[in-house]
């Protein structure tokens, strides 16, 4: 089954001498398995072939060397074994990140 997931994020103030990279967005089974994983350059992708079964859509935020860069968010979500539906991923994006130096 296809699943969509999509984030809304929000402006984040950068450490100094840190560029954001691409935003990480993951499918992980029920034993903590990546099954389908893409670095996109927008907020959104679908992932299609997914059996079912509970899974959790994470969505990282990487800085321009691929290190993650603030806090994760997830979700779970249920592909129905009758095929009804379609799956579709919706999660709170992290508001902020909050660095202090020294």
């Amino acid at each position: 089954m296809k699943v969509t997931v999509a984030v809304a994020v929000v402006s984040a103030s950068l450490p100094a001498g840190v560029t954001a990279g691409l935003l990480r967005l993951a499918i992980v089974d029920s034993i903590g398995t990546v099954v389908q994983q893409q670095d996109v350059s927008g907020t959104s992708a679908d992932f299609d072939g997914l059996s079912a079964g509970d899974y959790t859509a994470t969505a990282q935020r990487l800085d321009s060397t691929g290190a993650p860069l603030g806090d994760a968010v997830a979700s779970p979500f249920t592909v129905p074994s009758d095929g009804s539906g379609g799956a579709t991923g919706t999660y709170d994006a992290p508001q902020s990140i909050t660095v202090t130096v020294g």
